[in-house]
């Protein structure tokens, strides 16, 4: 065999591995597609009331428990980058809206797995309290101490991640990821040097998505594709 066959074979042999790798790729994506598409629709409905109902007294402080029933999660569905509820965005397909007399207050927005992520869960790629201009009201915090008593610290980054961990749980995921803040399509590094602006939106996005990954026990590795990424189920909140 002279080293021309030799070489097409290899290009060969490469090219048939490739191919082989995209259409596993592609039917991985169906599946998950249908998996996601299916699941979502069919438990996220009762599941967000019968979770919410729960575990809500647990985030909750004594001022706040009589208001209990106020405090909801909307689970929805579509192509990302549209208004998903009462006129907001979601930046992913799936998402889970906290609201608060049927008020969207924050929302919680993943995807489930693709090529670019990991395959054993679902990634965190939006935590994002709601301005007043798009739900009409106050913010969250403004809502929670002046109406609604306080959740317990940052607790509605909580509520939404626990939700969602308790969900892929359900859904059969092993672990659960939170998209670092620096990967953010909202965290500035274009700028230099940087507005007091830009290092303040910055911070924040960092106090959301570090600071909540953090607090709740999250680490990064390899293997998590730069995420924070934790086993299920998530333990139990530290109050």
């Amino acid at each position: 065999m002279g080293p021309i066959t030799l070489a097409r074979d290899g290009v060969w042999n490469a090219w048939r591995l490739r191919s082989e790798g995209l259409v596993a790729a592609v039917r991985r994506s169906a599946a998950l597609a249908r998996f996601g598409a299916h699941t979502f629709l069919s438990k996220s409905t009762p599941f967000q009331q019968d979770w919410m109902r729960t575990h809500v007294h647990e985030y909750l402080t004594p001022g706040a428990q009589k208001n209990a029933e106020s405090y909801t999660l909307t689970a929805t569905k579509g192509w990302p980058h549209r208004y998903a509820l009462h006129g907001h965005w979601a930046d992913t397909r799936y998402s889970f809206f906290l609201t608060i007399d049927d008020t969207a207050a924050a929302i919680c927005g993943f995807d489930l797995p693709k090529a670019s992520t990991p395959q054993d869960g679902v990634v965190i790629r939006q935590l994002q309290s709601l301005p007043r201009e798009r739900s009409g009201t106050t913010s969250l915090r403004t809502l929670d101490r002046h109406t609604y008593g306080r959740l317990c610290g940052s607790a509605w980054e909580d509520v939404m991640v626990d939700a969602l961990g308790a969900w892929s749980v359900d859904a059969g995921f092993r672990k659960l990821y939170i998209q670092p803040a620096y990967r953010n399509a909202y965290f500035i590094t274009d700028r230099y040097p940087l507005s007091e602006c830009s290092r303040e939106k910055n911070n924040r996005l960092i106090a959301r998505y570090d600071g909540t990954a953090q607090r709740r026990g999250f680490t990064t590795s390899p293997n998590a594709y730069d995420n924070w990424a934790h086993p299920l189920p998530l333990p139990g909140r530290d109050i």
